[in-house]
């Protein structure tokens, strides 16, 4: 029986993944690097940073990427519907977020005007042992909770969240909140998936999508 829901943060439970695309989009030109699609980009959104960067752009330098990088222009947006869906599914199960965001995570969590309150624990990069997509970051999670992954459902918006969670034992639910698209989900053998995380509930209780 499933106990516990863990979230993803970044185009799961707050709308921030179009000013990030479009910071990446400034920066490729910035320093003149081989253009990405977004489709790509979305495909690998979920890993961290460095990770992220070192895949589309074997050979460069994280950090001067970084350099170029404005964190002020990233926006954090509320996903309508997400706080009241939170709200509908804290009484039922045992809630939490893993996200490979760092330690801002937890002033966006407000900004995205979600009760923090609500999540049993917050797991960013800095506290995971290892990082998505290596399913032993959703293991530590689950296991911190004292509960076994049959008993966890992992909800995300990227195939590097479905990858992560298919692979460590736990039920997958993508979201196309985050821009990603419905083909790679199901190319990654993702059963659920439904328009944003405020279809949650009517999901979990039976509803067909």
């Amino acid at each position: 029986m499933e106990k516990a829901i863990i979230f993803d943060f970044d185009g799961t439970l707050a709308d921030t993944i179009p000013s990030i695309w479009e910071e990446y989009q400034r920066v490729m030109e910035v320093m003149g690097l081989p253009k990405i699609t977004h489709r790509k980009f979305t495909q690998h959104v979920g890993r961290t940073w460095e990770d992220i960067i070192r895949t589309f752009w074997p050979g460069i330098d994280p950090k001067e990427f970084t350099r170029n990088y404005r964190l002020t222009a990233e926006r954090v947006e509320p996903i309508s519907g997400a706080h009241e869906a939170v709200k509908s599914l804290r009484g039922r199960f045992r809630l939490a977020i893993m996200t490979a965001r760092g330690r801002t995570i937890v002033e966006w969590i407000t900004r995205a005007n979600l009760d923090e309150g609500a999540f049993e624990a917050v797991y960013h990069k800095d506290m995971l042992t290892y990082n998505k997509p290596d399913p032993r970051a959703l293991l530590q999670v689950c296991d911190d909770m004292g509960l076994a992954p049959s008993e966890c459902i992992y909800i995300g918006d990227s195939v590097i969240d479905a990858v992560c969670a298919i692979n460590a034992g736990l039920r997958f639910v993508a979201v196309l909140s985050g821009g990603g698209y419905a083909l790679d989900f199901r190319e990654a053998g993702v059963k659920d998936i439904i328009p944003s995380v405020a279809d949650l509930p009517a999901l979990l209780e039976g509803g067909d999508y």
